[in-house]
C-alpha cells in the first residue's frame, strides 16, 4: 500500500475507529471513500495529486497528499 493515515486523539494518543474516509483526485472526482474500522487506513492508488478528507459524526479534517515512489504517510488528530 503507498498511503497509510493514522488517526488518533491529541495529546492522550488514544487511537479511534469508525473514521470517514474520502479521497479526492485532482479533477475533484472521488476516489476512494469508505470507513475505517481502525487506526490505521491503508490505500494503494495510482501516482498524482489528491486530498484525504477525513471525518467523524462532529468533526472533519483534510489533508493534501502526493503519491510517487514509497509509501505516504499521513496522520489526523482529533481535539
Amino acid at each position: 500500500f503507498n498511503l497509510r493515515l493514522l488517526f488518533a486523539m491529541q495529546g492522550s494518543g488514544d487511537y479511534l475507529a469508525d473514521i470517514r474516509v474520502v479521497i479526492v483526485g485532482q479533477r475533484g472526482e472521488t476516489v476512494l471513500s469508505a470507513v475505517s474500522n481502525g487506526p490505521w487506513f491503508y490505500a494503494q492508488l495510482p501516482p498524482g495529486a489528491y486530498t484525504v478528507e477525513v471525518s467523524t459524526s462532529d468533526q472533519a479534517q483534510r489533508q493534501p497528499v502526493t503519491i510517487g515512489a514509497g509509501q505516504s504517510r499521513l496522520n489526523f488528530y482529533w481535539h
